[in-house]
């Protein structure tokens, strides 16, 4: 996921805004969740605020610690129809 383009851009604020809701609802800041996933709390800020997109076993620990599943889901266009797989993430 880009945030580069549109598209991609606001794919990852929707990801941004939905751990940072997760992270209120948990009731934590930001210093455990960037401890437990083994990142800076200077990262999880940037992710919250849209403008960092992390690597993906980045992601999968930050969903981890707040007890989230990462799905990934993968499209593809042939013939003019839209193909979907899709693969759940779970914390190594």
């Amino acid at each position: 996921m880009s945030g580069a383009d549109a598209g991609g851009l606001r794919k990852t604020n929707a990801v941004a805004a939905h751990l940072r809701e997760r992270r209120f609802e948990l009731g934590l800041t930001q210093q455990p969740i960037a401890e437990a996933a083994g990142t800076s709390h200077t990262a999880i800020s940037r992710l919250e605020r849209g403008s960092h997109t992390p690597q993906l076993d980045t992601l999968q620990r930050i969903a981890a610690v707040l007890d989230e599943e990462l799905i990934i889901c993968f499209e593809r266009v042939a013939d003019g129809d839209v193909q979907r797989e899709y693969a759940v993430l779970t914390a190594a």
